[in-house]
C-alpha cells in the first residue's frame, strides 16, 4: 500500500549478548557442525552399501568411518579403512599386493557357491591346493592293506584351460569335465560402482544448514553468562 509506513522497534541490547556468544563461540560452532554432518554422512553412506554391493558380511561397513573436526582444526573426514574400495568409487585398475603375483576371483558354484554366498576360508586357493598338495596330488588311494585300489576323489589343481589360469578339480572320477574354483587376473580393470562422492555431497547439502543452527543453539544454550556492562 503506497504511502504506508511499517515501523518495528527492536532493542539492540537483545541482540548484543548472542552475538557476541556466536562471534566468540564459532570455532566450536563449526567443528560441532562439521562432526555432526560428518556422522550424518556416515550412516547415509552404510545404510545405501546394499543399494550397490552384495553384502555377505557387515565388516565392509564396519569399515567406514569419520573423524571429527576439532576447534583448532576445522576439517572432518568420511571414508573407507579398506582400500580396495577406494577402487570401486573412483574407478581404476586393481592390482596384486606387494609379494603376489595374480589375485584369484572365486567362480559362482566353485570357490563361491553362489554370488549371495559368502566364501569360506577352507576353499581359499591356498588352502585347497595346500590340502590338496599334502595328499601329493596322488590319483589312488588305499583304504586298509590287502584291499584293491580305489580312485581317491578328485584333488584341486593349477592349470591354464582355455587361456584361463585357474584352480580347478574335475566334477567326477573321470578326466572330463573339469569345473572352475578360481580363476587369476594380473590385474582388474574396477568400474566406478559407488557413488560415494554424490552420496556424500547429498548428504551435506541436505543437513549442512540443520547442523549449523542446533550447534549454533547449543553453543547460546551453554555459554556461560557474562555480567551486564
Amino acid at each position: 500500500m503506497a504511502g504506508d509506513v511499517i515501523r518495528i522497534d527492536l532493542d539492540v541490547r537483545q541482540l548484543v549478548g548472542p552475538l557476541d556468544v556466536i562471534q566468540t563461540q564459532a570455532p566450536f560452532i563449526f567443528a560441532l557442525a562439521l562432526t555432526r554432518t560428518a556422522q550424518d554422512v556416515q550412516g547415509e553412506i552404510k545404510g545405501t552399501l546394499g543399494d550397490h554391493f552384495e553384502i555377505r558380511r557387515n565388516w565392509v561397513a564396519r569399515g567406514i568411518r569419520f573423524t571429527p573436526a576439532k576447534k583448532t582444526h576445522l576439517s572432518a573426514e568420511v571414508g573407507s579403512v579398506d582400500e580396495f574400495m577406494r577402487a570401486h568409487g573412483v574407478g581404476e585398475t586393481v592390482t596384486p599386493k606387494a609379494g603376489s603375483k595374480a589375485m584369484a576371483i572365486p567362480v559362482p558354484g566353485g570357490g563361491r557357491p553362489t554370488p549371495e554366498a559368502q566364501t569360506p576360508e577352507r576353499t581359499w586357493p591356498s588352502r585347497i591346493l595346500g590340502k590338496a598338495n599334502q595328499r601329493s596330488f596322488s590319483r589312488f588311494a588305499r583304504k586298509k592293506a590287502g584291499k584293491r585300489v580305489q580312485r581317491a576323489k578328485p584333488s584341486p589343481f593349477v592349470a591354464r584351460i582355455n587361456d584361463r589360469l585357474g584352480v580347478y578339480i574335475r566334477a567326477g572320477k573321470e578326466r572330463f569335465p573339469i569345473k572352475a574354483l578360481w580363476l587369476f587376473r594380473e590385474k582388474i580393470q574396477q568400474p566406478r560402482d559407488w557413488p560415494f562422492i554424490e552420496e556424500v555431497q547429498t548428504t551435506v547439502n541436505r543437513v549442512w544448514a540443520s547442523n549449523v543452527v542446533k550447534a549454533t543453539e547449543k553453543a547460546l544454550a551453554t555459554a556461560i553468562a557474562r555480567p551486564a556492562p
